[in-house]
């Protein structure tokens, strides 16, 4: 396990800290929203909602800590095993994705999914602000894991009774089958 030492000093406004909390709130509403949310259509997909949603919660959150770190005039960095970690994926995803052709189809994809490039860019800022939240409050882990939790039994609910009372009880205009998922795919839905 990491252990987090809490520096007492590191938040040093209430207007900071205040922003803070409000980059935080972002990123678990993220976590909590992001496996559940989806548009009742056939014409946009699953994983285009759920990239808009975290992306979105991920850029705010930048934007957010970033204004934090601005007026306490400090940024704190990663630790270096996660810091190099994290900059080995990135530059062997951002070199595979600049030896295909195209290049903005392995980068940004045809639909935003979840497996290009820009989307692993933006896994490596969501991470980069969990481990800034939490290290300033090391029991936020806690609302983080319990927005992920409540989600999956949400889900877990939701897909039970589906197979209970068949594909056509809450099909939402989107499930037209007892294997359709709210999640995706069924490989998603069984990695959540």
């Amino acid at each position: 396990f990491y252990y987090i030492r809490m520096n007492p000093e590191s938040i040093s406004s209430p207007v900071a800290s205040k922003s803070e909390s409000w980059g935080y709130g972002v990123l678990v509403a993220a976590v909590f929203l992001a496996p559940l949310m989806f548009l009742p259509t056939n014409y946009v997909s699953l994983e285009l909602v759920k990239t808009c949603i975290i992306v979105l919660a991920v850029v705010i959150s930048v934007i957010i800590y970033a204004w934090v770190a601005w007026k306490e005039k400090k940024v704190s960095l990663l630790p270096r095993s996660i810091a190099w970690s994290a900059f080995a994926v990135i530059v062997s995803v951002l070199a595979s994705a600049l030896s295909t052709h195209p290049i903005a189809k392995s980068f940004f994809g045809q639909g935003f999914e979840l497996n290009t490039a820009a989307f692993i860019i933006v896994l490596f800022a969501a991470m980069c602000i969990a481990y800034k939240s939490i290290s300033r409050r090391p029991e936020r882990i806690v609302g983080i894991y319990m927005a992920a939790i409540v989600s999956f039994f949400i889900l877990e609910i939701f897909h039970a009774s589906r197979f209970i009372f068949g594909a056509g009880f809450i099909s939402l205009g989107i499930l037209p089958s007892l294997s359709s998922t709210v999640l995706g795919s069924w490989y998603a839905l069984s990695a959540y």
